[in-house]
């Protein structure tokens, strides 16, 4: 009788997460009554389409809301929802977006999703402490004998699209005095196709991006790798980046928690 029922919900759930698949529940042991059905597959896309316009605000405001429910709609059909929680859905939104057909003129809507969709999961993470005393160490060794640790939730992403200003516009256009010099902006970077390197930090509880430039990019590739700061601030300078001061750069990443600690190498 149990298996009986979990069969039935199975099967139940095959028909609405894959309404268009007619052949296969015309062939199932269990038969759906076709109204029933429908309601329960207009509920499930109306809470799948309220859970990814929280996840992906800017594709919202990009495409509109009959697209989006269309995007939805197909990421159902071939990513559906595998556990209980629509605030862990959605990594393949980027992807059905890419192949929307009237998105084609719009390749950066797939990259202002994964954008999204980043920052939507970097929100969800636990808070991460900076250990103060630690920053002690630089007063007794050397710079070659001492490695920064980032703060493991910081995400750099190198995108084609200068997405980080299309994330920007999107704020921009909640605020009461609106920067519409912006628009032209991002619309000029459009049509010279400028990408962007993108930091994803969270130093409070709402997660935020900002562009990188080509130095601090480059500072945090040489710390990701686990240099010390002495070889990184070698490597800056061999690099040209003479600009780069790490007195200055050091007081932002602590207040922003960049970096959680300081440690002998």
């Amino acid at each position: 009788m149990l298996d009986q029922q979990f069969n039935q919900q199975q099967a139940l759930m095959a028909a609405i997460f894959q309404p268009g698949n007619e052949k296969e529940r015309a062939e199932s042991d269990f038969q759906f009554e076709g109204r029933g059905l429908a309601i329960y597959q207009k509920n499930l896309l109306a809470s799948a389409t309220g859970a990814l316009q929280i996840s992906f605000p800017t594709v919202l405001q990009l495409i509109g809301e009959d697209v989006f429910e269309y995007a939805t709609q197909q990421l159902l059909s071939t990513s559906p929802l595998s556990h209980g929680d629509w605030g862990l859905w959605g990594e393949d939104f980027a992807n059905v977006l890419s192949n929307i057909e009237v998105l084609q003129t719009y390749p950066f809507v797939s990259d202002s999703a994964r954008l999204d969709f980043s920052l939507h999961e970097l929100a969800r993470q636990c808070d991460q402490t900076v250990k103060l005393d630690s920053f002690n160490l630089l007063a007794d060794w050397p710079l070659e004998k001492l490695q920064l640790v980032l703060n493991t939730h910081l995400v750099i992403i190198n995108f084609d699209y200068p997405v980080v200003d299309v994330y920007r516009l999107h704020e921009n256009a909640q605020e009461q005095n609106p920067d519409h010099s912006l628009r032209s902006l991002v619309q000029q970077k459009l049509q010279d196709g400028t990408g962007q390197k993108a930091l994803l930090y969270r130093p409070q509880y709402k997660a935020q991006v900002r562009e990188l430039d080509e130095a601090e990019y480059y500072w945090l590739t040489l710390i990701q790798l686990g240099v010390s700061m002495g070889t990184a601030m070698d490597a800056m300078a061999s690099k040209g980046f003479t600009d780069f001061s790490l007195e200055t750069w050091l007081a932002m990443a602590i207040q922003d928690k960049l970096i959680t600690r300081l440690k002998s190498a």
